[in-house]
C-alpha cells in the first residue's frame, strides 16, 4: 500500500472568504461533537464564544488565524 497526503497551508492573515470556509467548518465540527458528550459543558460554553461573530472573543476578529490542513490517499492493489 503507498500513502499520498497533501498538506494546504494557508498563513495569516487569511482574506475574508478563507477566514469565513474556517469558521464554518469548525461550527460543522463542534456541531457534530455536540451530542456525543465528548465535549464538557465548559467547552461547548468556549466553543460557543469563539464561534459567535456578537461576542468580543469572536474568532472571526482574530488577525492570526490561518488553515493548516492534510489529505491522505491510500493506495493498495489486489495481490
Amino acid at each position: 500500500m503507498t500513502t499520498r497526503t497533501a498538506l494546504d497551508e494557508q498563513p495569516p492573515p487569511l482574506p475574508d472568504s478563507t477566514r469565513r470556509a474556517v469558521l464554518k467548518t469548525l461550527a460543522e465540527r463542534v456541531g457534530r461533537l455536540r451530542p456525543t458528550g465528548l465535549l464538557t459543558a465548559a467547552d461547548l460554553d468556549a466553543w460557543d464564544r469563539l464561534l459567535n461573530p456578537a461576542d468580543e472573543r469572536w474568532l472571526g476578529h482574530r488577525d492570526d488565524l490561518f488553515r493548516l490542513s492534510a489529505r491522505s490517499v491510500h493506495l493498495g492493489v489486489r495481490p
